[in-house]
């Protein structure tokens, strides 16, 4: 049975529970829409009203309920991308500095990660399709963000490569023999990137590659199914369904994320810490309890509600070695909460 445990980030007893892992064990995040919100906003369970559409053969509505998820995550890309006077909307400023807070943080413990047997590296997994992160992680420099892509000279082109991620960096010094490990931070979006583009018509040699421009999309309830059909062309995501795959190439790709998912939980001393994260998507649901048989893997999920507690419990009833973090008198536990959680053990003049 999931254990669950009181937010108390000026609790001793709470700081060492955070201390300890981070300083002795390999450390993944699991990022969900709550995350991003409310830049973001994602009405329901969009995954499940989708597929439900589908499988009632209403395509033409399943359609239109995409492309309605697509405008919601195009418009704030928009603004992330911009880079006129413009003064961002308060609800897209808001959540960039949630997250260039976590970033930082991040980065604090990575620095002062005491155990040289582990990497100064973290894995952030996430189903978001949106650039918060990318936009953060400008902001430090002395943080490698790796997205998987790699740098092909002769094109003068970014294409992305899964084998990426398993990449440490090091600095070394010119005068004196030794090298030092540069912190980085794995970002790897299971579902897709809005930086995301196939490149090359030929099937047998397509290539996921960067790009990141500003869209204008259509909008309105008179857009004609053929309209939306050629928009939705353009945007190469693995969309929120079963039928998850446009091509051979996101199947594929899609199915290493998975792998790897599962690879880094599968190893000992591991620590997955989810937030904004409902774990309703059933194959990384199906993926993470069965990693959960590995006895050194520790889950632990951020709870942004007492419903939210109630139905992780319920997913994960039979698991001993998951923590449910919740909020005390209901209080919510939003992004700032959460980085507060997350810096708890640090000292005073860090967290500050």
């Amino acid at each position: 049975m999931a254990k669950k445990i009181g937010f108390a980030p000026k609790d001793d007893n709470f700081k060492d529970y955070f201390a300890r892992i981070f300083q002795s064990s390999n450390i993944n995040f699991i990022l969900g829409a709550g995350a991003s919100n409310p830049a973001i906003i994602v009405a329901g369970d969009i995954e499940n009203q989708i597929q439900s559409l589908y499988n009632e053969d209403k395509i033409e509505e399943a359609k239109r309920k995409e492309y309605d998820f697509i405008l919601q995550v195009q418009q704030p890309t928009n603004s992330l991308i911009y880079t006129g006077d413009i003064p961002r909307p308060p609800p897209i400023s808001s959540v960039l500095t949630n997250y260039e807070k976590f970033i930082a943080n991040i980065g604090e413990m990575l620095g002062r990660r005491r155990n040289n047997l582990l990497p100064k590296k973290v894995n952030i997994f996430t189903t978001n399709y949106d650039l918060f992160i990318e936009k953060a992680a400008l902001s430090y420099k002395n943080i490698i963000l790796n997205d998987g892509f790699k740098v092909k000279s002769s094109l003068s082109e970014y294409e992305y490569d899964t084998r990426c991620f398993s990449r440490i960096s090091y600095e070394a010094s010119s005068l004196y023999d030794y090298k030092v490990e540069i912190p980085s931070i794995n970002l790897i979006k299971m579902h897709g990137s809005m930086s995301w583009k196939i490149s090359n018509s030929n099937r047998s040699n397509e290539k996921l590659v960067y790009e990141v421009e500003p869209k204008t999309l259509l909008q309105g309830k008179d857009l004609s199914i053929e309209q939306i059909e050629k928009e939705l062309e353009n945007y190469h995501l693995i969309f929120p369904k079963k039928e998850k795959f446009k091509t051979v190439l996101l199947n594929h790709t899609y199915y290493d994320l998975m792998r790897i998912y599962s690879n880094e939980l599968d190893k000992e001393q591991t620590t997955l810490i989810a937030f904004g994260f409902s774990f309703l998507d059933e194959h990384i649901q199906e993926l993470t309890k069965r990693a959960l048989r590995n006895s050194t893997l520790k889950l632990v999920i951020f709870a942004y509600s007492n419903s939210d507690k109630e139905s992780l419990e319920k997913i994960f009833d039979r698991d001993n070695n998951v923590d449910i973090v919740f909020g005390l008198a209901d209080d919510k536990l939003d992004f700032a909460k959460f980085n507060e959680a997350l810096e708890c053990y640090l000292p005073l003049e860090v967290a500050q």
